[in-house]
This record gives structure tokens, C-alpha cells and sequence, in this order.
């Protein structure tokens, strides 16, 4: 064999290396811990099904997936962090809408753009918000209270886990609808908002049932209706915000999504989607996720994509109408 020929073959090994060389790095994921940012503190929601999930994907890979509470702005602290990652798959997020769907397009100074930055992997859960109520609240009604708040001369407060969040958007749209005037008054996450709730320090508050229901039935605080746009199985008694008011286009529901930095390898954001995919269709998880009042979603990364693009206009819309400001 002559030195040219031997080039040849040599020419042709490398350059089969070097495109068997990033798949085969790649199909490897996770080779290492995973990080799953949460980007409100501990305790509430997002938090309690993130750790879940982590559970649930470090089985499927055979790896860990440590959760890291980054909370603060609303959630833009933590998911931030997300978006600036390396994007490898090594740091994910596991995100309400807040700062998905609605922060970043009210704040010129955003520091990430959501489909500029963001890998969207897969929707988490759906739940309808529980509006809840400090114990010693008088009026024992939706109906009731909204009605007072446009008399009362001191303007009743609402706790949300921040300014622009999900939260402030639905209070502010029944605030608008109903005539009522209230105080907003933002945490860090929903956490936080419950002891302000059972210590009178907030008169009201969208509140997850997973956080709400057990405090409800034990009279540490009082439930008045549900976002819907059905009740919450736990609480069959309780009505719908719809139903008390007659809105029958008013929802308050909040949801999560996997998310990861943008530029990950397409492998690796489909390996996720599928494992969360069936993950989420786990009757065991799903019965989990029901006893706290939520409902599992998952779905394809495309079926994924146009669920955000819809949230996102939906949010934009209520922004809108009630003239909410990130300040």
C-alpha cells in the first residue's frame, strides 16, 4: 500500500470520527447531574412538582436531576439563569408562565427574550387557580367581597408572587371586570403567600389547590371560588369564578413547562420531551399530581411550541385591557 492511498484511509477515518464523534457524545446524555432550576422559592408549587419530575427523570436516564431554588423579579432571576446557560442540557427550568409568557414583554430590559433564548421542551401540569382568602375575611362570598372592594375606603390587598406575574394579570382583570379596587401586594412565590394569608397580613390571593386545599379544609383559610374552567375535584362544593360572576370567558389557571437554554442539541431537547412526555402519562403520576389538584400535560415538542405561542397572546391581551407596567 502506498503513502497515498494510506492518506486516503487515514483521510476517511477522521472524518468518519468526526461525525460519529458528537453523536455518540450526545446519545450519552446525561453523563452527568443535571440541574433543574426552579425560579421561585421552596415550597410552593412549581417547586413540589419539579422535584417530582426530577425524581421521575433521574430514574429514566439513570442520572441525577438536582433542583436549585433561584427565586426572585417574578421568576426572571431563575429563569434567566436558564437562558444565560451553556446549552448542553445540563441546566434546565422548570417554569410557570410568569416569566415565560408575560414579564419579558412588558420590561424593555429584559434580560432574555423567551423565543430568542429558551428551548420550550414540555408543558409540566395545568391548574385552575384557587382564590383564597385570609380566615377572618368578612364577607364569606366572591360576590360579597368584590362588592365591597368598590365601596370600602381601605382598598383590600391581594398577595402574587410578583409584579407582572400571572398572578397580578388574573387579579387585575377580575378587579377590572367586577369595578373593585384593590392593593397588590408581590412575594417571591407562593410560598410565602400562604402564612401572609392565615396572619390577615393579605386579604386574598390566586393560590395552587396543591398549597390551598388541605389549609381550606382545616379553616386556616377560606376558599371562595375556583379559577375553573371547572371545579377542583377536591373541593366539588366550591364554585367557579365563572359561576359566581358570570363570566363565562374568565379562567385563572397557571401551568409549567421544562425549559432549557436555546441551542441545545436537537437530540437531547427530544430525548427530554419524550421521557417527560411519558413520564407525565404515568397513571401513578398522574393520580400524584391529581391529589394535588393538578393535571398532567406533556406533548410533542410542536404541540408544545403552539401552546406557548397561544398562552403568550392570551396573557399579552389581559396586559393589555388592565394596563399592567413592570415597575
Amino acid at each position: 500500500m502506498n503513502g497515498e492511498n494510506m492518506r486516503e484511509i487515514l483521510g476517511c477515518a477522521v472524518a468518519a470520527l468526526l461525525l460519529v464523534g458528537p453523536a455518540a457524545a450526545q446519545s450519552s446524555y446525561p453523563d452527568r447531574p443535571v440541574r433543574l432550576i426552579v425560579p421561585f422559592a421552596a415550597g410552593g408549587a412549581t417547586d413540589v412538582v419539579a422535584r417530582l419530575i426530577g425524581s421521575e427523570l433521574s430514574k429514566a436516564f439513570n442520572q441525577t436531576f438536582v433542583v436549585e431554588n433561584k427565586p426572585g423579579a417574578s421568576g426572571m432571576i431563575g429563569v434567566d439563569a436558564v437562558a444565560k446557560s451553556k446549552p448542553d442540557g445540563y441546566t434546565l427550568g422548570v417554569s410557570p408562565g410568569t416569566p415565560l409568557v408575560v414579564v419579558p414583554y412588558l420590561d424593555p430590559k429584559s434580560p432574555f427574550r423567551p423565543e430568542r433564548d429558551l428551548e420550550f421542551i414540555t408543558p409540566v401540569y395545568d391548574a385552575p387557580f384557587i382564590l383564597c382568602a385570609r380566615p377572618d375575611l368578612p364577607q364569606k362570598t366572591l360576590a360579597a367581597f368584590l362588592a365591597a372592594a368598590k365601596t370600602d375606603t381601605r382598598e383590600p390587598s391581594y398577595g402574587t408572587v410578583g409584579i407582572a406575574s400571572v398572578n397580578h394579570a388574573l387579579h387585575e382583570e377580575m378587579a377590572r371586570r367586577s369595578g373593585a379596587r384593590m392593593l397588590h401586594v408581590p412575594y417571591t412565590g407562593e410560598a410565602p403567600i400562604m402564612p401572609a394569608l392565615m396572619t390577615g397580613q393579605v386579604d386574598i390571593a390566586f393560590i395552587t389547590p396543591a398549597s390551598a386545599t388541605g389549609l381550606i379544609k382545616e379553616g386556616k383559610i377560606l376558599g371562595l371560588a375556583s379559577g375553573g374552567p371547572g371545579r377542583v375535584a377536591a373541593l366539588p362544593d366550591m364554585p367557579t369564578i365563572s359561576e359566581v360572576m358570570g363570566w363565562p370567558d374568565y379562567s385563572a389557571h397557571t401551568w409549567t413547562m421544562l425549559i432549557g437554554p436555546k441551542g441545545m442539541p436537537e437530540d437531547v431537547t427530544a430525548r427530554l420531551n419524550a421521557a417527560t412526555t411519558k413520564i407525565l402519562a404515568d397513571p401513578e403520576v398522574q393520580s400524584r399530581l391529581a391529589k394535588l389538584g393538578l393535571v398532567a400535560m406533556g406533548g410533542s415538542l410542536a404541540d408544545t411550541a403552539a401552546f406557548v405561542r397561544s398562552e403568550a397572546k392570551r396573557f399579552q391581551d389581559i396586559v393589555r385591557l388592565n394596563d399592567i407596567k413592570r415597575e
